[in-house]
């Protein structure tokens, strides 16, 4: 009972803490604000919708890969979310002020998408879909414990490695140059 039910979602809730964590401070380093996070940039509000997007769309369901497709919906609309923040900012010279203003109308437009689908949603693709968004590590287990891990350990590599830049950002475009 320990081993198998109590103690994957503890796990998994130190590490996906970890993860958030090292999300946002490299935030807040890069945009040089202690406010800034994945929420406030609307990173979280497109992975909400490409999450309620694959529960909507029944992708879940899916033999190969069934499970695993919410997730990499949710990561590729994450990622549409930062793309769209990076090319709105190029237009306007990658200030920290442009990139946190663009990432708040980001985080309403993707708002907006998710309220539109889940309206049209059946009543058991938004109760999953609504369970999904608010989360819960009840159902965790040791394999999505070491695809956490492997993921969290790679991106902290990444970062560290590149961690000096990253400092040098807070410093300002002139000194950092």
């Amino acid at each position: 009972v320990i081993w198998d039910i109590r103690l994957p979602p503890v796990v998994i809730g130190i590490i996906a803490g970890c993860a958030l964590g090292l999300a946002g401070a490299t935030m807040q380093t890069i945009l040089c604000n202690p406010l800034a996070s994945p929420y406030t940039l609307g990173i979280s509000s497109g992975a909400g919708v490409g999450a309620s997007m694959a529960i909507i769309l029944g992708v879940n369901s899916f033999a190969f890969l069934g499970s695993y497709l919410v997730p990499m919906f949710a990561f590729a609309f994450a990622l549409l979310a930062c793309t769209c923040i990076y090319f709105f900012s190029k237009l306007k010279k990658f200030t920290a002020e442009v990139m946190i203003l663009v990432g708040i109308g980001i985080n309403f437009l993707f708002q907006a998408i998710q309220m539109f689908m889940q309206y049209i949603a059946s009543a058991e693709e938004l109760q999953s879909a609504m369970f999904w968004l608010f989360g819960s590590l009840n159902r965790a287990g040791w394999v999505d414990i070491v695809t956490l891990t492997v993921v969290l350990v790679l991106c902290f590599v990444l970062i560290y490695s590149n961690s000096w830049k990253l400092t040098t950002m807070q410093l300002g475009d002139s000194k950092a140059r």
